[in-house]
């Protein structure tokens, strides 16, 4: 089983919303988590999008040799989609995924695999670059519920339309991409 780092890029919030949120999937996370290592980006103080938050991941992704997966909210869904891009280019193959949860307004259409999360139907329909496999909520849920609370978020995955929540959804392609079934 590879290493695996995980990047979280939180939008412009209380940091105690995604201290929720690792709890939340931790519990649902493979038992085996020696091959993820997560790494939480902190909130600039002038936002996620800022030009240094984009420049202080980039300089902090230097010393990470193993892949990475993004996992991404709101605002920082654009810091993210942005460094896995660049990172994309300078090291082929290193970046396995990017979640962008509730990214809406993003355009995402990658080279490599981007599995995009919504709070609603509309925002999953609207949103630019629906590529791999995605989930939306159903019934609906507030924005950041679907970041802080995933295990109580019901939706569908697609395109199987297969029911889960939105904490299933998350670890069980991350389970995926820790087993090295990239592909």
């Amino acid at each position: 089983m590879a290493q695996v780092s995980l990047i979280i890029c939180s939008g412009f919030h209380d940091p105690e919303a995604t201290q929720q949120l690792m709890a939340d999937l931790g519990r649902y996370l493979p038992g085996d988590r020696r091959s993820l290592s997560v790494y939480v980006h902190p909130t600039p103080a002038d936002g996620i999008w800022a030009p240094i938050a984009t420049r202080s991941l980039r300089q902090r992704l230097d010393s990470i040799l193993e892949p990475i997966i993004f996992l991404a909210f709101s605002a920082g869904v654009l810091t993210a989609a942005s460094v896995a891009r660049h990172r994309h280019y300078q090291t082929p193959g290193q970046v396995l995924a990017l979640f962008a949860v509730d990214g809406w307004g993003v355009p995402l259409s990658e080279p490599f695999p981007v599995h995009r999360l919504s709070h609603d139907h509309f925002t999953h329909i609207t949103s630019a670059g629906r590529c791999g496999d995605h989930f939306y909520a159903d019934p609906a849920v507030d924005h950041l519920q679907l970041w802080q609370r995933p295990s109580l978020t019901t939706g569908l995955a697609l395109p199987s339309q297969t029911p889960t929540t939105a904490a299933e959804f998350i670890t069980g392609w991350l389970a995926h991409y820790c087993m090295g079934r990239v592909g």
